[in-house]
C-alpha cells in the first residue's frame, strides 16, 4: 500500500478502535455501577408477579394519610419461599444460555457476513461491530443478571464478554492481513468459477 492508502487506512481504523473501546467501556462503566449497588445493598426490588387489574395496587401512607411519591405497595405478589427455591436464579441461567448462544454467533455471524460480501474496510467494520454488539448484549445481560440476583458467576462472564470484544481490538496490520486474504480468497474464487 502507498502511504495515502496507509494514512487513509490508519484513519478509519483508529475510527473502529474508537469503537471498540466504546463497547467496552459501556460493559465497565455499567459493571462498576452495578457492583457499587451491590456493595451499598441499594438493589431495586423486582415484582416477580406482577398485579393484575383485579388485585388495585395499594398506596402506602404517609403521617397524614397522604400518598407517598414513588413507593408502590402490591401485598400478595411475593414468591412464597419455597417457590423461589425451586427456581433458583434463573434470570442468571437465562443469562448464561445468552452469553454461550452470543458468543458462538459473535464468532460465526461476522464470518457470514463477510464471505456474502465484497473485501472492503467498510466490511471489516461491519463484522467488527456486529461481532462486538453480541457479545456486549450479552454482557449487560449477565450484569442486569447480577444486580438482580447477585451470582457472581454472571459477573464474571460479563468481564468474560468483554475480554473478547476486546481481543478484537483492530490494528493496521489486522486489517491489512484480512484485506488481503480476503482479496486472495476473491481472486481463487474467480479462478475456479471460470
Amino acid at each position: 500500500m502507498d502511504s495515502i492508502d496507509r494514512d487513509s487506512l490508519a484513519n478509519q481504523v483508529r475510527a473502529m478502535q474508537i469503537i471498540v473501546l466504546a463497547l467496552a467501556m459501556g460493559i465497565f462503566t455499567f459493571g462498576v455501577v452495578v457492583i457499587g449497588l451491590g456493595l451499598t445493598d441499594q438493589q431495586p426490588e423486582v415484582a416477580i408477579n406482577p398485579p393484575t387489574l383485579e388485585e388495585p395496587l395499594e398506596q402506602p401512607a404517609g403521617e397524614n394519610g397522604e400518598a407517598v411519591d414513588g413507593e408502590l405497595a402490591a401485598p400478595g405478589n411475593e414468591l412464597p419461599a419455597d417457590e423461589q427455591e425451586q427456581w433458583g436464579p434463573f434470570i442468571a441461567y437465562l443469562a448464561i444460555g445468552f452469553a454461550m448462544i452470543a458468543t458462538v454467533l459473535g464468532f460465526i455471524v461476522p464470518q457470514v457476513i463477510a464471505a456474502r460480501s465484497p473485501a472492503t474496510i467498510g466490511t471489516y467494520q461491519s463484522t467488527l461491530i456486529v461481532g462486538c454488539a453480541l457479545f456486549e448484549g450479552a454482557a449487560f445481560f449477565n450484569l442486569i443478571a447480577y444486580m438482580l440476583e447477585g451470582q457472581l458467576y454472571s459477573l464474571v462472564i460479563a468481564a468474560l464478554l468483554m475480554l473478547c470484544i476486546l481481543s478484537r481490538f483492530p490494528t493496521v496490520a489486522k486489517v491489512e492481513e484480512w484485506l488481503e486474504a480476503r482479496l486472495r480468497s476473491e481472486r481463487d474464487e474467480a479462478m475456479f468459477a471460470r
